[in-house]
């Protein structure tokens, strides 16, 4: 048996996602996601790695951003510069939302799927110029600027059967921007994989971009 045992707090709330740009000592926040991760409608049916998101995430304000910013991304970042291995690029924090305020549950060094297609569109500024900035490790701007009256939907369209068996067709609908992945071409789109194709829906509102694809 092992000599040493760890228990976890159950957390209760909602989770989101909160990026930053990392140039090794300041964290650049970029706008805040919500992914979905059950496949049928009304947030039933199987597990996947992801059915969708949106951003901004419902329920984040700019306290709680700041709070996640201040006790969570800071922290680590000069904790790893002060011990010598200074962190330089995307920074993801699974953060869950509950009652006695932010909680950590997971780092990645990367962009997330399907959130980074509903966080890209949202940044009104030159996004490479932000990853180059970054990458030199000299940010060259205090905030990343948003589209305030945008919110994006991201919707996945997935085979029949996934999760369970990876083939199928899905034909894609007539949106404003779909990014494909796993196509066999033939006489319409037939999924190869996965999931075959990402629905982006840029909106002035968010409760009417949900409510216009049959709500989550």
């Amino acid at each position: 048996a092992g000599s040493c045992c760890v228990i976890e707090e159950r957390l209760v709330g909602r989770e989101v996602s909160a990026m930053a740009l990392v140039d090794g000592e300041r964290v650049l926040m970029l706008p805040t996601a919500m992914d979905y991760k059950r496949r049928n409608e009304g947030d039933t049916g199987l597990m996947t790695g992801g059915m969708g998101a949106i951003s901004p995430a419902p329920g984040m304000s700019e306290e709680i951003l700041l709070e996640i910013r201040t006790r969570i991304l800071e922290p680590t970042v000069h904790e790893l510069r002060d011990k010598g291995g200074s962190f330089v690029g995307l920074l993801y924090a699974g953060v869950m939302l509950t009652e006695n305020g932010p909680m950590l549950l997971e780092f990645n060094c990367r962009f997330g799927d399907p959130e980074t297609q509903v966080v890209v569109p949202r940044i009104a500024q030159d996004f490479y110029e932000l990853l180059l900035a970054t990458a030199r490790g000299h940010h060259t701007t205090e905030k990343v600027l948003e589209g305030r009256n945008e919110a994006v939907v991201n919707i996945v369209l997935c085979a029949k059967q996934y999760p369970e068996k990876l083939c199928g067709a899905c034909v894609a609908p007539d949106q404003s921007a779909v990014a494909f992945a796993f196509i066999a071409v033939s006489s319409f789109l037939m999924s190869s994989g996965d999931s075959c194709g990402r629905s982006t829906l840029i909106v002035s509102l968010l409760s009417f971009a949900v409510s216009a694809n049959g709500g989550w």
